[in-house]
């Protein structure tokens, strides 16, 4: 080890931070040119640990304590203290005396500077008994190789607090060296007032501008895709946004969000239009959108988006499994990746820590909805809108009591347990737009009357429904094929009447005719009576008439025809739940039922030049507004 002078101090990294991907552990360094190592991370703030900063602080604290300012460790300003101080008294300014006008504090002060550097010097001079084991070392250079392919953990020498321990060494580890760790102590300038004052000057340059150079050669690793300092989204980008929300499909069911969103007017947002950004609006326009200059950063970016629009839309799902909890980790952890070797400079919040955890919450607890405060905090929303001015007398009635009244009476409307007949037909006008309410057989009557009121189906649409339904063996008959056979099987002919629909609701969703709201007529299906993966397309009419006593609802749906993907960045990004389809829809018709539907669409229509080798406008559609619920 090199000798150790008086003026050597302990200084150590301030900014031990949670997830580094920096292959090298830095405890402290040294003043001799071209040996200081810092975290990258750190350049832009390397003189918080400087010696120029200790003087500062030392400054400001004996500022805080009475103590007059002596001037002496401002190097670099353009403006020094006046020659007289108020504590001299008019008297020429003596640069060694930088206490106050009291002896006994002045010399109580010099005792405590004068332990400290002593303190400082021993604890430096003191071997690390931890490091001086080549052993240990060994274990700790075993430790980082196999923590180098992981960057949420940086694993410290048996440091358990963020700040090193007292009395350790500066250790530099580089990835690509096999040998041994080599200690590194620091020379600091001098204590002001010292002959050698000029000497730690040059030692402060020297150290400055080591530091300078070092930090260009750590950042070498991450130039190019790296982007250094604030970030800020290219107007042409936010542009592209605004005009997606402006132009965008949206369920009627769905909060909007502002069209001018990015700007300081459009307000705060909710939590769920935050969800419905990132999971149904972003993943159509970002794939198309230049984020930054660069190509490599563009992609890097865009590749991060997509592992946390993959990870959330699994958090966000009402269903889980263990192998999606193992896959939102992995999505997870390639995010943060992504991130920190993009923007080497993020300050992560707590929550990029926490979102770890959820892997074992939702093994152990199931889907977060589940478990979520969202209903309790719309609960608390509802309470807080109630005036209560000059109403304290009423407060307990109305908040206390009629709440929890209202509460009982919405968990009893949607279990359907009526014993009481009366009650059964009630409860729809008790929570008409919340409750499915339960459809009443209708006796021969009803059901002469209601056919006689409705209009014929076309051909077309009476032979696909009779197809659909005898599929399953119903057994109905063809009204076109009755004539001359026995009236005993009149009863078992599909009627040629049916009710035309122009929307239907059902758990407080409502599908309409494309000619009637075109938003609320996108949706996402099961193929009946096949195993085929879901289907998305267009609700091109809705048809009711009564079936063995009670109203049934068929839908006609016209497919979408399906685009390649070849040549567009959604091929590289399946887990965006969209896919590209014709605006026109097949001419093919299909008959489904409400319990086929999944959920609505989010639409946004393309011009065919927005990738190469389309050949006509298409529409992007996304089903992330499932959530997993069917």
């Amino acid at each position: 080890m090199p000798p150790k002078s008086s003026s050597t101090k302990l200084h150590r990294c301030t900014c031990v931070r949670y997830g580094c991907n920096k292959q090298k552990i830095v405890v402290g360094g040294t003043t001799q040119p071209g040996k200081w190592v810092t975290h990258y991370i750190l350049q832009k703030h390397r003189t918080a640990v400087g010696v120029k900063a200790k003087r500062r602080l030392g400054r400001e604290s004996r500022r805080d304590r009475g103590w007059e300012d002596d001037g002496s460790d401002l190097r670099d300003s353009d403006q020094e203290d006046p020659p007289n101080t108020p504590a001299n008294d008019g008297e020429p300014f003596d640069p060694g005396d930088s206490g106050p006008s009291d002896a006994q504090d002045s010399e109580t002060y010099a005792e405590e500077e004068r332990a400290e550097t002593e303190s400082e010097i021993s604890d430096l001079a003191q071997e690390d008994a931890l490091y001086a084991n080549p052993d240990n070392l060994e274990e700790l250079r075993q430790e980082l190789s196999k923590a180098s392919e992981d960057t949420d953990t940086t694993p410290r020498a048996h440091v358990t607090d963020n700040a090193p321990a007292e009395g350790s060494m500066e250790i530099d580890l580089e990835s690509s060296v096999s040998g041994s760790a080599v200690f590194t102590p620091r020379t600091s300038p001098a204590p002001a007032g010292n002959d050698s004052n000029s000497d730690s000057d040059d030692d402060e340059e020297n150290w400055e501008d080591s530091d300078d150079e070092m930090d260009e050669d750590d950042l070498n690793e991450y130039t190019g895709a790296a982007v250094f300092g604030n970030f800020k989204v290219p107007k042409s980008a936010r542009e592209k946004i605004q005009m997606c929300i402006k132009e965008i499909s949206l369920p009627s069911w769905v909060t909007r969000l502002p069209d001018n969103l990015g700007e300081k007017k459009h307000g705060k947002l909710t939590a769920d239009q935050y969800l419905t950004l990132f999971t149904a609006i972003l993943p159509m326009v970002i794939p198309e959108t230049q984020l930054a200059e660069d190509e490599e950063t563009n992609s890097k970016m865009c590749d991060g988006f997509y592992n946390l629009v993959a990870a959330t839309n699994i958090l966000s799902s009402f269903k889980t499994s263990d192998s999606e909890t193992e896959a939102f980790t992995e999505y997870f952890v390639k995010y943060r990746q992504l991130t920190q070797n993009t923007f080497p400079d993020i300050v992560e919040p707590p929550n990029a820590h926490y979102g770890l955890h959820w892997e074992d919450i939702m093994k152990y607890w199931g889907p977060p909805p589940a478990i979520a405060e969202f209903w309790g905090e719309r609960l608390n929303g509802d309470l807080q809108k109630i005036k209560t001015n000059r109403r304290l007398e009423d407060m307990d009635f109305t908040m206390l009591r009629q709440i929890s009244r209202s509460c009982r009476l919405l968990a009893l409307l949607h279990r359907h347990e009526f014993k009481n007949t009366t009650l059964r037909n009630l409860s729809a006008l008790l929570a008409r737009d919340s409750v499915n309410s339960v459809k009443a057989e209708m006796d021969d009557v009803a059901v002469s009357v209601y056919l006689g009121k409705a209009p014929r189906m076309s051909t077309k649409e009476y032979q696909l429904l009779l197809a659909y339904l005898n599929v399953n063996n119903a057994g109905y008959l063809s009204w076109l094929d009755m004539a001359g056979r026995d009236p005993d099987y009149h009863a078992m002919v599909l009627p040629p009447n049916a009710n035309r629909l122009r929307r239907y609701s059902e758990s407080g969703r409502t599908y309409s005719c494309s000619d009637s709201h075109r938003a609320n007529s996108l949706i996402q299906y099961y193929i009946p009576n096949s195993d085929e993966d879901p289907a998305t397309g267009v609700i091109d009419s809705i048809l009711e008439l009564p079936l063995d006593g009670f109203l049934r609802t068929f839908m006609l749906v016209r497919p979408h025809r399906l685009l390649d993907l070849a040549g567009t960045p959604y091929a590289r990004y399946p887990n965006f739940m969209t896919s590209l389809v014709a605006t026109e829809p097949s001419k093919k018709l299909l008959i489904i039922e409400p319990k086929h539907i999944i959920t609505h669409l989010a639409a946004w229509t393309r011009p065919s030049s927005t990738y190469s080798g389309m050949k006509e406008r298409f529409m992007v559609v996304c089903w992330a507004l499932n959530r997993g619920r069917k």
